[in-house]
C-alpha cells in the first residue's frame, strides 16, 4: 500500500508540474543539432520539434521524441524529409508511439502502428486512429540504406480538433445578443460576450448539434457536420420571443441544468386552472398566453425541495422567473462500497468500483484510479507487475453512474480472479463532493475491509 500511495502522489506531482510549465513554454526547445527543423505551423497542424534522441545499436532503431503543449487527441503525423537529404538515409519503416505523459515505462506508451514511408515523396501522411497524447515517439526501423540514420525531417502533428469562433445577433437589428449559453451534443461549452462572441477552443470533428439559448429570444438549433478545417466561423441570428413566463431550473450547488421538472402557473384561488409545463433537457421552461392578475409559479422535481414564486402579472410584459432548487439527496461522504469480483472469483479484464453515489463523469480518469496486485499483503504497482488500465468507464448494467469499470490487461494467464488493491482519488460525485482528500485504497480480497 506504501509503494502504492508513493506512486500516486509522484504521478500527481508530475501532472500539475507540466500542465504549469504547458502554460509557460508551448514546445521544449529542440537540440542544437536539430534546430532546422523548427518551422511555422502548415494546414496538417502545429510543427513538432524533437526533445531528445535515443540511438541502440544492438536493436539497429533510432528514436526521437516530442512534446506538444497540453494533451490533444491527435489523428495523424507529416513528415516532410530534409530537402536533398540522400536516398539512403530517408527513413523508409517507423513506428509511432503515444503517451498522455512523460514516462520510460513502456507500458504507458500506446502504439498508433508501423508505417512504410515513400522513397521520393516530399510530404508523407501517416493518419491512424484518434488518441488522447502529449508526447510522441517516432522509431525509425530502417532505412533506405543499409544504416539507420535519425534525421526524418520536419514532423507536423495533426490535431483531431478545431477552433469554433462564432457570433449571436439580434435577427431584426443586429444588435449583439450578450450571454447566450452554446451547447455542442448538449454540453454547455461557451456563453457569447458584450459583443455577442464565443470561441471554443478544441471541439470533436464530428456532426455537431449547437444550441444557443438567450433570455428573451427563442431557441436556436442547428446540426453542422465538421470534418476540416482547423478553424470554423458561424454566425446566428436569434429572434425575440413573445413569451409572457419564461425562465430555467437549476441546481443550487452545481448550476447544472434540472430537465423534466414540473412548473405549474397557478391563478390566485383557483388550482384548478394551472398551467403545467415540464422543463427541457438545458432547465428551460417558456409559456405564452398569461392573463393579467395574481399567480403561484410552482416548481418540483425529484429529489429536489419545491418552490413557489408569487407573481404579478401584466400580460403586456415578459417575465424571467428561474428557480434555483435545493436538492433534498444525501451530501454525505462518497465512499467505495464494494470491489467485483473478489480475488478468488473466475477471472475477468473488467473489475467493477461500486460507490454509494453517482460518480461525475470527470472522474473517469486514469490519474484517479491505480490496480496493485497484492502477495499475502504486499502491494506490487501495477506498471512492474502484470495489469495496467486500459479504459474507464461507467459500467452499462448501472444506470445510476454508481459503478466505474476499470478494464484492465494482463500479462499473465490467471484461472482465477487474484488479489488486488485499487487507490481512488480525485474522484468527487454529481453534486461535486469529493472522496476522502488524501485518497483510499480498497480491495477485492474475500472478507477484507473497504
Amino acid at each position: 500500500m506504501k509503494n502504492a500511495s508513493i506512486y500516486f502522489l509522484k504521478r500527481l506531482f508530475n501532472n500539475i508540474f507540466y500542465a504549469v510549465a504547458a502554460a509557460f513554454l508551448f514546445f521544449y526547445p529542440c537540440h542544437a543539432a536539430h534546430a532546422q527543423n523548427a518551422a511555422s505551423a502548415d494546414e496538417t497542424g502545429e510543427v513538432l520539434n524533437e526533445t531528445g534522441q535515443l540511438n541502440d545499436s544492438s536493436r539497429k532503431i533510432a528514436e526521437l521524441s516530442y512534446k506538444i503543449a497540453r494533451p490533444s487527441k491527435i489523428r495523424k503525423l507529416t513528415i516532410n524529409p530534409p530537402a536533398g537529404i540522400e536516398t539512403q538515409k530517408r527513413a523508409k519503416k517507423i513506428e509511432i508511439l503515444t503517451s498522455e505523459f512523460e514516462t520510460e515505462e513502456d507500458t504507458y506508451w500506446l502504439s498508433s502502428g508501423t508505417f512504410t514511408l515513400s522513397e521520393t515523396a516530399e510530404n508523407i501522411v501517416c493518419e491512424f486512429e484518434p488518441v488522447e497524447a502529449q508526447y510522441i515517439k517516432i522509431r525509425i526501423l530502417q532505412c533506405y540504406g543499409p544504416e539507420i540514420y535519425p534525421n526524418i525531417g520536419r514532423v507536423n502533428i495533426g490535431l483531431n480538433t478545431f477552433k469554433l469562433i462564432g457570433t449571436a445577433v439580434d435577427i431584426d437589428d443586429g444588435a449583439p445578443v450578450s450571454s447566450a449559453e452554446v451547447y455542442i451534443n448538449g454540453e454547455k461549452m461557451a456563453e457569447t460576450n458584450k459583443n455577442g462572441d464565443f470561441i471554443i477552443e478544441e471541439c470533436q470533428y464530428a456532426t455537431l448539434e449547437i444550441n444557443l439559448k438567450a433570455n428573451g429570444y427563442h431557441d436556436i438549433k442547428e446540426s453542422a457536420p465538421v470534418f476540416s478545417g482547423k478553424k470554423i466561423s458561424m454566425a446566428f441570428k436569434m429572434k425575440r420571443h413573445s413569451y409572457t413566463v419564461y425562465g430555467r431550473a437549476v441546481d443550487s450547488l452545481t448550476s447544472r441544468p434540472i430537465a423534466l421538472a414540473s412548473i405549474a402557473i397557478i391563478p390566485a384561488g383557483n388550482a384548478a386552472a394551472a398551467r403545467n409545463l415540464i422543463t427541457d433537457e438545458f432547465g428551460y421552461y417558456y409559456v405564452k398566453d398569461i392573463q393579467s392578475g395574481t399567480y403561484e409559479v410552482k416548481a418540483s422535481a425529484e429529489d429536489y425541495s419545491d418552490l413557489v414564486r408569487p407573481v404579478q402579472i401584466d400580460s403586456s410584459k415578459s417575465y424571467v422567473i428561474n428557480f434555483i432548487m435545493k436538492s433534498k439527496i444525501d451530501l454525505g461522504p462518497l465512499i467505495v462500497t464494494g470491489i467485483f469480483p473478489s480475488s478468488g472469483e473466475a477471472f475477468t479484464d473488467e473489475v467493477s468500483v461500486v460507490f454509494n453515489k453517482s460518480v461525475h463523469k470527470n472522474s473517469l480518469k486514469h490519474d484517479n484510479f491505480l490496480v496493485s496486485l497484492n502477495y499475502s499483503g504486499e502491494t506490487s504497482e501495477v506498471e512492474g507487475s502484470s495489469f495496467d488500465i486500459t479504459e474507464i468507464k461507467y459500467s452499462p448494467s448501472d444506470d445510476s453512474g454508481k459503478t466505474v469499470l476499470l478494464k484492465i490487461a494482463s500479462e499473465e494467464k490467471f484461472s482465477v480472479m487474484p488479489a488486488l488493491d485499487i487507490s481512488v482519488s480525485g474522484v468527487a460525485d454529481i453534486y461535486g463532493v469529493r472522496i476522502s482528500e488524501s485518497g483510499v485504497v480498497v480491495s477485492n480480497r474475500k472478507g477484507g475491509s473497504h
